[in-house]
This record gives structure tokens, sequence and C-alpha cells, in this order.
């Protein structure tokens, strides 16, 4: 099982989505995991009031979901980097770089939450920058080899680098719709 790393609004189910679309549903502006199912459960464990933001809770529950996931899916998104950060990881790495589009990533996903009237992605004053900083901790610490420039997803060349890692079918008609859908809403960062 993959498991894609992405700062949210970067497309991260989407990519894990054209892998293996088992419990996803494409909405005209995102791609997002059915209720209830494991991939959501992963999702919202960081969000998850019984567990009060302890970190031990939340790590202990993610690892019991990517348990269960790794039984059932070829893919699992993942956009809480510091679980990543924290465990002996199993798992192949595909992370999405959005280096040169995180602005316009940022504002897609607070626009996804305000339609949804949902805040689960805490956002700070210096939310940009982290999300930079992640990314470049991934590339210096040599976390993965597997990088998927953000770029390339909306030039049309998703397909052919999942290809070099990714030996099951991919589905390329969810990933022609979102591209469809999506490409023109993202600016690079210098053109904002």
């Amino acid at each position: 099982m993959f498991a894609i790393l992405y700062n949210s609004g970067a497309g991260g189910d989407m990519v894990t989505a054209v892998i293996d679309s088992t419990d996803y549903m494409l909405f005209p502006n995102l791609v997002t995991a059915k209720i209830g199912s494991i991939r959501q459960q992963i999702k919202f464990a960081s969000y998850d009031s019984k567990f009060d933001g302890d970190v031990t809770l939340i790590r202990k529950r993610k690892t019991e979901l990517f348990n269960e996931a790794k039984l059932k899916y070829k893919a699992i998104s993942e956009h809480d980097w510091w679980y990543f950060y924290q465990i002996d990881n199993t798992y192949p790495i595909i992370a999405i770089d959005d280096t040169d589009y995180t602005e316009s990533c940022l504002r897609r996903v607070l626009k996804i939450q305000e339609k949804n009237n949902t805040n689960l992605h805490e956002v700070y004053e210096n939310t940009i920058q982290d999300r930079k900083d992640i990314v470049q901790y991934i590339k210096s610490n040599n976390i993965t080899d597997k990088i998927i420039p953000f770029e390339e997803i909306l030039n049309g060349n998703l397909l052919t680098i999942l290809s070099q890692w990714v030996k099951t079918p991919l589905n390329e008609d969810l990933y022609s719709r979102w591209l469809r859908q999506n490409k023109h809403k993202f600016l690079k960062t210098g053109d904002l």
C-alpha cells in the first residue's frame, strides 16, 4: 500500500483515487472519501475530540487504521505529515510537492472548508512557509524518492509519473475529469 503525503488542497485524495478509487467520490471540485470509510477515519482521527489532541492516542489510532487500510486499499492519503515523522514507516511514500503552488492550494482548501462549513485544517499566519518547509524536509531528509511536482499534475503528467511506481491499472477517467474541473483554479505562487 502506498501512502500519499500532501499538503491539504494539493490533490492528495485525487492522486490516491487514481491509484485506487475504492471508497472515493468525485464532486465537481474535489475527490473525497465516503463517510465512515477507513479513508475518512484516517483523515479525521487527528481532529477527533475524544483524543483531545493527544499525539500518542492519535498515533495509536492512525496506526490501527493504517493496518486495516493495507488489507483493503492499494493507496491511502495522509496530510498529517507529523504522523510519518514519528513512526518507522513501512509504507512506500509518494509525496506531492506543491512548493510553487502553496498559496493557491491553501486558498483552495479554505474555499472547500467554507463551502462545506467545516474547519478541519487549522490555519496559522505562517502556514504558507510551514507547508513549504514540510516539502523541503521530505526532500532534504530523503524520506522518499517518489515526489510528484504539483505542476506536473496540472500539466497532465500524473499518469506517466505514477506508472513508474504503481504497477496496477490507474483511473485515467477520474484524473481527466479532475484535471478539466480544477486545472484553471491554480496559479503559481509568483503569479498571485
